[in-house]
């Protein structure tokens, strides 16, 4: 049974020992964007369980080149965002006594000192700002020296970024059944294929070849393929923060390992004997135990908080996209409505939101049972 159905069996504590100590090493690339969202913490961390695989990882070559091309926006997006909560708390002290003064709570019998709580506010307002302009300063700049790609060239060296295709002929091989993979679902990579229905953002241009965006995790998983068969490679450990459902065999809100299909496809065409998968933030779970690195809970908890956040961000991605595809401008403005208030919801309420795409309710909301 196990040789025949392969893909449905995890590896045993002795074949995942070996991947850790003697396997190839493959990054995904949301695994190295990552590096410039994590706090220092999580980063440093990330970085010497990977220092310590040094000699054993691999990427793709399309790894590479969407790295390179989503580094400056990765780096961009992070001192954004603190930005945006630096303005925020800036404005927070006098916002509060303008509104305050109003009231004019003074007046209105009210034993309260307000100058005491405006006070107590500015207080407490000028440490968070410190502590956010310290995450701020603390961020890789654009326009600075980038240590992470420091590290990222030190640990991925000669021979460990695999070979660009040499011609518009070798890409589209690489692809030419993509269509019909993504109609049948077949992973990975399906659930990428709206990224193809808006002709300005579907592909883009390197070395003179066109890459059709929708199939980057194709291309990464070809690539993956091939290299495996050229070098006879017996082990691979993936790792990947995707987190969608065409990586991963998901059942009854669990996941279990990477899809069966992936483990198939890869045995069958290659010499590969164990394959597996692995997020982020369980390489450093584990890291501890087959690597002998030292690694705080919080780190791991940080690691697990970007993955989590760039999850939900892709499926409000995905829901939008549906909504392009709605016939009149009245049924398109009920979506982005829908959108709107969902959006709200994760904000400001507890709880995990969806939005139906179609019929009542319009909102649901997932419970633990």
């Amino acid at each position: 049974m196990r040789s025949s159905f392969a893909g449905y069996y995890p590896p045993t504590a002795d074949e995942l020992s070996k991947l850790w100590l003697e396997g190839t090493i493959v990054l995904d690339t949301n695994v190295l964007l990552d590096l410039y969202r994590l706090p220092q913490l999580g980063r440093d961390a990330l970085l010497a369980a990977l220092a310590r695989l040094k000699g054993r990882l691999w990427i793709p070559h399309h790894v590479a080149l969407e790295y390179q091309r989503r580094r400056l926006s990765a780096i961009w997006n992070e001192r954004s965002e603190t930005e945006k909560v630096l303005a925020s708390f800036s404005a927070t002290v006098d916002d509060a006594r303008k509104k305050l003064q109003r009231l004019e709570l003074e007046k209105r019998g009210i034993d309260v000192d307000v100058d005491e709580m405006l006070r107590e506010l500015e207080t407490a307002n000028t440490k968070i700002v410190e502590a956010v302009r310290k995450a701020h300063n603390e961020q890789v700049d654009i326009s600075s020296h980038d240590p992470v790609r420091t590290a990222l060239d030190d640990l991925l060296g000669d021979g460990c970024v695999g070979l660009a295709p040499d011609s518009q002929e070798s890409l589209n091989s690489l692809i030419k059944d993509g269509e019909q993979r993504y109609i049948d679902k077949i992973p990975p990579g399906y659930r990428d294929a709206g990224k193809g229905k808006n002709p300005a953002d579907a592909y883009f241009l390197f070395d003179g070849l066109k890459y059709e965006r929708q199939y980057g995790d194709l291309i990464i998983w070809r690539q993956l393929l091939n290299h495996a068969k050229e070098n006879k490679t017996k082990l691979i450990l993936f790792i990947t923060s995707d987190r969608k459902e065409d990586w991963w065999w998901e059942e009854h809100g669990r996941t279990l390992g990477p899809r069966p299909e992936l483990v198939r496809e890869i045995k069958a065409i290659s010499d590969v004997e164990h394959f597996w998968m692995y997020s982020a933030d369980q390489l450093l779970k584990h890291a501890a135990s087959y690597l002998g690195a030292e690694v705080s809970e919080q780190a791991v908890t940080q690691v697990e908080d970007i993955s989590h956040a760039r999850e939900q961000s892709h499926r409000g991605i995905r829901q939008r996209e549906g909504v392009m595809h709605l016939g009149s401008p009245a049924e398109q403005a009920g979506e982005w409505a829908k959108f709107a208030f969902l959006e709200w919801l994760e904000k400001e309420k507890e709880g995990d939101y969806s939005a139906q795409a179609t019929g009542f309710p319009d909102m649901l909301i997932c419970t633990e049972p």
